[in-house]
């Protein structure tokens, strides 16, 4: 059995990844969030571009020297909750709406 304290123990790894700077790392997590939610709607190009990047952040995981099986079991632990988001999605968006857009960046979030 797999306990919370063995999965915290890799975060506590030696590697490139881990000795970055906290700041890059926030950086660079907000940039791909920021870079996934300005795609427009589903599209044949959208759905190569959101797989070229789960590639590049499985390969990150890689570099970290994280064990694949705790990395898999934590997404699982929050799994649950982006599900339940996608889930009240729709109940949520109002139908005469067709985009939403931040207005000093008018990027299409929706």
């Amino acid at each position: 059995m797999v306990t919370l304290t063995d999965i915290e123990r890799e975060s506590y790894k030696n590697s490139p990844i881990h000795r970055l700077d906290p700041r890059v790392k926030l950086l660079f997590a907000l940039t791909v969030i920021v870079y996934v939610v300005s795609l427009p709607r589903i599209h044949d190009k959208n759905i190569v571009r959101l797989l070229a990047i789960e590639v590049y952040l499985l390969l990150l995981v890689l570099v970290a020297g994280l064990d694949l099986r705790y990395f898999f079991l934590r997404i699982l632990a929050i799994l649950p909750f982006g599900l339940g988001i996608a889930l009240i999605q729709p109940f949520l968006r109002p139908s005469f709406i067709e985009n939403y857009t931040v207005y000093p960046l008018d990027l299409p979030l929706g």
